[in-house]
């Protein structure tokens, strides 16, 4: 205890320091008493939540970082910043870094079909979600959005949703049709982004009807 243990020169050298001049000087508490100390185990075969486990246990900081990685499997350990059986002072933080499995590189879906998107997410261990919408701008079965941009990295088991134009909305007529049949259509259709509105009157048998079919927009 008490005890220089190093000293740097922050200005000059030994041999033309001055009182102005800066030094570090590291001066030795003393040994460290047994309870304040603990030994590293090793992380390889552990997750996660059992790494924080361990050192909320022990009274030691874990540090968690993510990097992709070919070789080792989402989740598994790749790297520990201070190697197992080492003794460390408690409240010392350790870094563990872990895979986040492949590096998974998302195309411009706008140059596949739906089969080929999901044949893309099938081999690439990720959740495709395909919705459709009506659209006056695109053609039926073309593709409006993807929720990541091409050239963007995934992981492994992450979520990316496409939507298709499903073209123009088919109007056929309504003669027939209960009040409650026309709001469910007009609820299932708004469901794909069709925004329509509907508006009823009252008229006996003699009024004109229209009995045609239409393609809105």
């Amino acid at each position: 205890e008490d005890q220089v243990i190093s000293y740097t020169l922050t200005d000059n050298t030994e041999a033309n320091f001055m009182r102005k001049s800066r030094a570090t000087i590291s001066v030795s508490i003393g040994p460290a008493a047994q309870a304040e100390t603990v030994t590293v185990i090793d992380f390889s075969n552990m997750k996660a939540g059992d790494i924080f486990q361990w050192g909320r246990e022990n009274g030691v900081n874990i540090v968690i970082e993510e990097t992709f990685d070919d070789y080792v499997s989402s989740g598994n350990v790749i790297y520990q910043s201070i190697k197992a059986n080492t003794e460390v002072v408690k409240n010392e933080s350790i870094t563990v870094i872990l895979s986040s499995g492949p590096e998974i590189i998302v195309p411009d879906f706008t140059g596949l079909t739906q089969d080929e998107a999901t044949s893309w997410a099938k081999a690439s261990n990720v959740t495709l979600i395909v919705t459709e919408e009506y659209s006056s701008s695109y053609a039926k079965g073309d593709l409006i959005r993807q929720s990541l941009l091409s050239g963007n990295s995934m992981r492994t088991g992450e979520e990316i949703r496409l939507a298709y134009s499903a073209g123009l909305i088919d109007v056929s007529s309504f003669i027939g049709k209960t009040k409650l049949d026309i709001l469910n259509w007009q609820t299932g259709i708004n469901a794909k982004g069709a925004n329509i509105s509907l508006s009823f009157s009252e008229a006996d048998r003699k009024s004109t009807r229209l009995n045609s079919s239409h393609r809105i927009r």
